[in-house]
């Protein structure tokens, strides 16, 4: 949670070019799988050590007069420090005692409300009794149903730092790190009755919350995601389904209108995946696929009072003038879809900085299939402001009423002790921040206009019929709850009443509904083959995108002929959303033609490439094929050597001894008129098997037998085309190859065999969402463990890391970065032998396997050290 203002020292913040990797992006910030429910060097950006000199944290600003104090204010003294544009206000929603130390919430479809309370947070400087189990859910309702929030009931409590609360079926979803909890009032008095486990991997049970899985966000497709936590579920019959995904943002995440996912850390303003990271993801051998955590906004803020109490307000996060220039604590963001606000503010972001004790506008503004996102200021500040220091927005929800509720922390400190300045210490101390005098909290309301509180919500048992016409409400937060109810009952009669909104014949049916009504047919496993064929065709891209996806899966089940038929056209669709979301079916041979001609009419935009060779897994060398044979190919952009690159490169990485030499073979084959294709086939495969930039000496590729091709390649009359092939003969291996000294792989054992079998599914459970199952990593998520130094070097070291954790600055290869891992004690000795196992010998390691007396020994020995992480240089030392 962004309960906390940037940490990184300042020697990293480092750029790479525009769209590429930042050091001081939400990738960098990413901790992955905390404790048990990560492996391997899945990193963080390391926080800044917690103090230091005060003499030599001295702010560079110039504040006039007196810094002024922060005092705790009452709920109607804090409203009138609100500055808002003109026609918003600020209201009051609820307040302690009803609500104290709140940070997340959740509706439910009676517009009840679910907050979570984080009441151990940072009492005081030290963070005394953080752990206590002192945190708590409560259910806030109206008991007049006027909406006016006017009591509050404990739902569960003796809670140790909860994180986030969701909705499913008849229950409540709470987070308690490291264990979801999937809870029911069985009475019906507002409290849980019967609390079972769900997931026991949610982060750790850690004292600093900063890094910690949060979430529990349902969304358009019938999955929950969740913020820096690399998986997602499902909620189907009674039974929660799961699955992998990219790990996402730090604090908060949420939707667009057509599932499209926002988020951020503390010091990038926003992100978003502009495609679902699934369909980037399909191919495991296409390293670092563009497209997702994408940086949409800059980083720039503007408050509307002097804030010195930021961690590193002696820095340039703070101006001359004593205000925060960027975000150190962006947060909880949201895409507005309530339909109250001036249609303008339709889908616009609005984020949380509650180290400036404001939240910022941006306006989003999508070209083609990229998105940006730009801030609105008014009279010179962001569009909600507050001149109270304790005034802490983190997290913001789309309500029923068509408002935006800011949840309100409404606490003097914010940042986690773990990262306390010698200078913001001082700050505390000197205003005493700390001060709360009992628990506080408030959630307000951001209402337009004269708006008055809207219908109060009567979905749970709402006729299907309603639930059906719901889908057409313009407030996204009705659409959603009616879905997820329609799927949630699994009612077949809802079957005819959503294919109607599909066709366009129910009355009333907006494009939206008919997306909602696609996904509510998906939930129900009861899609129809016509009427997705028939989306395909729809007036509205947005429509046809979401059919194209959800037609994939009964043209795979081979139910969907029409759909099939329909999906032949798309390449002549003129939407890019569609064109994209058609390559992902790369590796469904009658689509093959129109994938070839979507890739070749986009050739040089990476993310077009990297969607149809993720698509193309398995189907690599067909791809090829089909693209030298097409006539457009000769008018396709430079960006199709980088193509057949990419391609050639998915197959070698693949290690198919099969496969590699029938991509010599195609390469020998080429005939002179395709010698820019030839090339660069040659110049991908040379490089996947001799890296120029590689991290450690290459390791060698071993092959069944010689391929019959290289001869052709090494003695080709193009001398970069025989450059090419014979620094790739130099590090292949057969047998019987003249020279070759390259000693024979020592088999494993029948025990050591075992064991990597286990360690391969531990990885692919705990760390493949991360790292890939190909190991290749994932640009600002993970690094690559393929040919790794830290993973092939010394036994001793690599489980040292595993088993205390790793932290920065550290080199990998020819990087220095400054990265995170925690300790991965919670393995017993025979899973950290069998993961280390697995890696060294994956993707054609050759290292030696690890024993799991090794594990006991290294136990034993750094049993002091706890979870400290190890450092580079100690790591280094051991040989």
């Amino acid at each position: 949670m962004s309960i906390a203002s940037a940490n990184e020292p300042l020697k990293q913040r480092i750029r790479y070019g525009k769209g590429k990797f930042d050091m001081r992006s939400m990738f960098t910030r990413m901790r992955l799988l905390a404790a048990i429910s990560a492996l391997g060097f899945g990193v963080a950006v390391r926080a800044g050590d917690p103090g230091g000199d005060l003499s030599k944290q001295q702010p560079k600003y110039r504040i006039k007069g007196e810094i002024p104090p922060a005092p705790i204010r009452s709920p109607e003294e804090e409203l009138k420090t609100f500055k808002l544009p003109p026609g918003f206000r600020m209201e009051l929603v609820a307040a302690e005692p009803l609500v104290e130390e709140p940070i997340a919430l959740t509706f439910d479809p009676d517009g009840r409300v679910y907050v979570v309370e984080m009441r151990g947070y940072m009492p005081d400087v030290q963070g005394t009794g953080e752990l206590d189990p002192v945190g708590k859910i409560v259910r806030l309702e109206s008991s007049k149903g006027d909406g006016t929030l006017d009591k509050s009931t404990t739902f569960l409590e003796g809670l140790i730092i909860p994180r986030a609360v969701g909705l499913a079926g008849d229950g409540v979803l709470v987070a308690e790190p490291p264990t979801v909890w999937f809870c029911r009032d069985t009475k019906g008095e507002g409290k849980c009755t019967e609390k079972k486990v769900v997931f026991t991997d949610f982060g750790a049970r850690n004292p600093n919350p900063e890094h910690m899985a949060n979430g529990l966000m349902w969304n358009l497709d019938n999955w929950y995601y969740n913020a820096d936590w690399p998986a997602r579920f499902k909620f189907s019959k009674g039974q929660f389904l799961r699955d992998g995904t990219i790990a996402r943002g730090q604090w908060g995440i949420a939707p667009d209108d057509t599932g499209r996912l926002f988020y951020n850390s503390n010091s990038s303003m926003l992100r978003c995946d502009l495609v679902p990271a699934q369909y980037m993801m399909r191919n495991p051998s296409l390293p670092a696929p563009p497209g997702l955590n994408v940086a949409i906004a800059a980083n720039a803020v503007f408050s509307s009072r002097v804030n010195p109490g930021v961690n590193r307000g002696y820095t340039e996060d703070c101006n001359m003038e004593g205000h925060l220039a960027r975000v150190t604590a962006s947060c909880g963001p949201t895409i507005y879809r309530g339909g109250q606000y001036p249609a303008e503010f339709q889908g616009n972001a609005f984020v949380c900085e509650p180290a400036g004790n404001l939240m910022v506008r941006h306006v989003v503004t999508q070209q083609g299939v990229n998105i940006t996102a730009k801030s609105v200021q008014q009279d010179g500040v962001d569009f909600l402001t507050s001149t109270d220091e304790r005034f802490r927005p983190v997290s913001l929800y789309n309500a029923p009423d068509g408002s935006i509720y800011v949840v309100d922390l409404y606490h003097g400190i914010l940042q986690h002790k773990a990262y306390v300045s010698a200078y913001l210490a001082d700050q505390i101390k000197k205003r005493d921040l700390e001060k709360n005098d009992g628990h506080r909290g408030r959630i307000w309301r951001i209402v337009h206009g004269s708006a008055k509180p809207g219908v109060q919500p009567r979905l749970s048992k709402a006729p299907v019929s309603e639930l059906v016409k719901t889908l057409s409400n313009p407030n996204g937060w009705w659409r959603d709850t009616a879905q997820r109810l329609l799927v949630e009952r699994q009612d077949e009669t809802a079957v005819p009443l959503l294919n109607a909104v599909v066709s366009g014949k129910a009355s009333g049916a907006t494009p939206l509904a008919k997306i909602h009504a696609l996904y509510a047919l998906d939930g129900l496993g009861l899609l129809d083959d016509d009427a997705v064929a028939g989306a395909m065709k729809d007036a509205d891209a947005r429509v046809r995108v979401a059919a194209v996806r959800l037609g994939e899966i009964l043209i795979r089940k081979h139910t969907g002929a029409s759909t099939l038929e329909a999906a032949q056209a798309l390449g002549k669709d003129s939407d890019p959303g569609v064109q994209l979301q058609a390559l992902s079916m790369g590796d469904v041979p009658e689509l093959e033609k129109e994938v070839v001609a979507i890739l070749l009419k986009h050739a040089d935009d990476p993310l077009f490439r990297s969607a149809a060779i993720s698509g193309a897994a398995g189907r690599e060398l067909e791809l090829v094929s089909s693209l030298i044979a097409n006539k457009d190919l000769a008018t396709a952009g430079k960006g199709s050597s980088e193509m057949f690159s990419d391609l050639a490169g998915c197959v070698v990485r693949g290690r198919s001894s099969e496969r590699i030499e029938k991509l010599l073979e195609l390469i020998a084959a080429q005939p002179a008129g395709a010698k820019a294709a030839q090339e660069a086939l040659a110049s991908g495969m040379a490089e996947a098997v001799a890296p120029t930039k590689a991290k450690t000496s290459a390791r060698v590729l071993r092959l069944n037998r010689e391929p019959a091709a290289l001869a052709k390649l090494t003695g080709n009359s193009d001398g970069n085309i025989s450059k090419m092939a014979k620094r790739a003969e130099n590090n292949m291996s057969w047998p019987g190859k003249p020279g070759d000294n390259t000693p024979p792989l020592k088999p494993l054992t029948e025990v050591q065999e075992k064991r990597f079998v286990v360690g391969r599914e531990l990885f692919s459970q705990n760390c493949a969402t991360c790292h890939q199952p190909s190991g290749l990593g994932q640009d600002g998520i993970a690094p690559p463990l393929v040919d790794s130094e830290w993973v092939l070097g010394p036994e001793d070291r690599v489980t040292r890391i595993l088993l205390c954790g790793l932290r920065g600055p550290l080199k990998v290869g020819k990087k220095t970065l400054d990265l995170e891992m925690p300790s991965m004690r919670a393995f017993d000795d025979e899973q950290v032998a069998s993961i280390l196992t697995y890696i060294r010998r994956e993707w054609g390691h050759e290292a030696n396997p690890v024993e799991p007396g090794i594990v006991t020994r290294l136990r034993k020995e750094t049993a002091e050290r706890g979870d400290t992480q190890w450092t580079a240089e100690e790591l280094l030392q051991i040989k």
